[in-house]
């Protein structure tokens, strides 16, 4: 699963739309861009301060700049959640224009929800997808979003299921939510802006994305968090946020007088045994065996 970010300004906001067993981690690490398109960049204390360049992908509505940045599970994960608060510290001019990719399948072709901050116009904001760098645009807001019109705005995309679900400042957008991704497969996430100009100041908080917990036991196999099953040796076991725990079941073995429950190590194997039993020898030649006889006996012996 890919995702990219359009860029913009405001204070790191804890994810609120998320799934509560799912687990989160912050985008703090750019793993890749399109060569010459991001003049500069800087991450410290959860924000993100970037600066995009036209020199390469060149001035148009359609084409984009897109950052890929590394989050934990988002590579292998369908289902996802992904936020970050977009801003600029530019004065008196519209922009940046940029947001969310996802789905990446690499930074030229992804999935997108973009904001066009300090716009006070109906199609403010805009899902799409970017094909050979190239931005179409699939769905855009029937009506100004107010949020984005102030210059900034917290962007939140779900996708679990299959059905996307886009909110901002966690306000649900319904004709965004309305539309459905063209790319499908587990990508990267990232940040993306529309090559219109170049994007200065650009200030991204709070970069995160969520994940289904998932757990992987000894023989490879992998279980979605809330998952029970059974292993090998009758253990019950469950995959949490913790990981996997196995416990055996709570119905036990009655076993009869003078022999007592042990388990086998590891499994749910019940046995009934008797208690320790002790030998020694003294002298020449007394015996003590283990179920307490006493013998006397001179030459070679087995018991």
């Amino acid at each position: 699963m890919k995702i990219s970010l359009l860029c913009f300004l405001l204070p790191v906001v804890l994810a609120s739309n998320a799934p509560e067993d799912w687990t989160c981690a912050p985008l703090t690490q750019i793993t890749s861009s399109v060569e010459g398109c991001v003049a500069s960049s800087s991450y410290q204390d959860g924000v993100w301060r970037i600066s995009t360049s036209t020199a390469t992908s060149g001035v148009g509505a359609s084409n984009f700049c897109v950052i890929s940045l590394s989050g934990e599970g988002v590579h292998e994960s369908q289902d996802f959640y992904v936020k970050a608060r977009f801003s600029s510290g530019v004065a008196g001019r519209p922009g940046p224009f940029g947001g969310i990719t996802f789905n990446m399948e690499d930074d030229d072709n992804a999935n997108y929800v973009m904001m066009r901050l300090k716009l006070p116009v109906a199609a403010n904001v805009q899902m799409g997808k970017i094909v050979n760098g190239r931005g179409h645009n699939l769905a855009q807001s029937r009506s100004a979003n107010r949020a984005v019109q102030s210059g900034a705005a917290t962007l939140e995309i779900l996708v679990q299921g299959d059905q996307e679900t886009v909110w901002i400042d966690d306000v649900l957008e319904e004709s965004i939510s309305s539309a459905q991704p063209f790319f499908v497969a587990p990508g990267h996430v990232g940040f993306g802006f529309q090559a219109v100009t170049n994007w200065g100041a650009i200030v991204v908080e709070g970069a995160e994305v969520c994940t289904p917990v998932s757990c992987t036991d000894d023989d490879g196999v992998v279980h979605m968090g809330g998952d029970e099953w059974e292993n090998d040796d009758g253990m019950h076991c469950t995959c949490s946020v913790d990981g996997i725990s196995c416990s055996c079941p709570a119905e036990g073995t009655s076993c009869p007088g003078g022999t007592s429950q042990w388990q086998e190590p590891g499994t749910c194997n019940i046995m009934c045994i008797r208690p320790p039993g002790h030998c020694h020898s003294t002298g020449d030649p007394h015996y003590k065996t283990f179920d307490g006889m006493y013998y006397d006996f001179h030459g070679q012996c087995t018991y």
